[in-house]
């Protein structure tokens, strides 16, 4: 059997997994990854912990392993480079 190539965490704001059916953070980690923001450290550092992308989005998932985004952690989303 091969390895996932994405794993998903949920997280609460301190970083901590939190139980199914509550809600927290969508994180990823896989291979297909960013490495970084371009010339953005800070960015990066914010958004890429241990190797898992954290992405704004508020979701939970359920003892089925099914993912609901549900909203998001800030009120903005960037759309060709324009806040929205």
């Amino acid at each position: 059997m091969l390895p996932p190539l994405q794993d998903l965490r949920i997280l609460d704001d301190d970083g901590h997994p939190v139980a199914n059916g509550e809600q927290g953070e969508l994180c990823v980690k896989s291979p297909a990854n960013m490495r970084c923001y371009l010339n953005k450290a800070e960015h990066t550092a914010q958004v890429l912990k241990d190797g898992w992308l954290h992405t704004g989005d508020l979701a939970i998932q359920d003892d089925e392993g099914f993912v609901t985004i549900v909203d998001r952690k800030k009120d903005i989303i960037i759309r060709g480079g324009e806040n929205i």
